[in-house]
């Protein structure tokens, strides 16, 4: 779990240092490593409901949907964010403002005028 949470740190570490270029292009490549840091650390949080659940099972009491929690470790960003919400993970707001800024990361292009300053706030968190 330590280097779990070092991996994930110093990818956010190496994000800051990007969006310290100043440089449109830079600033895609910070907003793409944070949104994986974001994606992975829901994922996680996904198995550990998972693990939670099949104990809980044993006893025929699981706390949360099976097929909620198998869609949360699928491929997809937006069941992880839908999960996250439902055990009190993320806050609506918080999960609508990483739906909008993974929106981002799937654009082609961020322009010049693009107010990035959003994903900049995320990263102070």
């Amino acid at each position: 779990m330590v280097q779990f949470l070092a991996d994930n740190i110093d990818q956010m570490d190496f994000a800051l240092d990007q969006l310290a270029i100043n440089d449109r292009n830079f600033d895609r490549f910070a907003l793409m490593l944070i949104d994986n840091v974001v994606e992975i650390i829901l994922h996680k949080h996904a198995q550990e409901i998972e693990y939670e659940n099949d104990i809980w099972s044993r006893l025929k009491q699981t706390k949360y949907d099976p097929k909620a929690i198998q869609d949360a470790l699928g491929q997809h960003f937006q069941p992880k964010i839908n999960f996250a919400k439902v055990t009190g993970v993320l806050s609506p707001e918080i999960a609508d403002s990483f739906k909008y800024l993974h929106s981002f990361r799937n654009t082609a292009l961020i322009t010049p005028n693009t107010k990035l300053d959003q994903y900049k706030l995320v990263v102070t968190l």
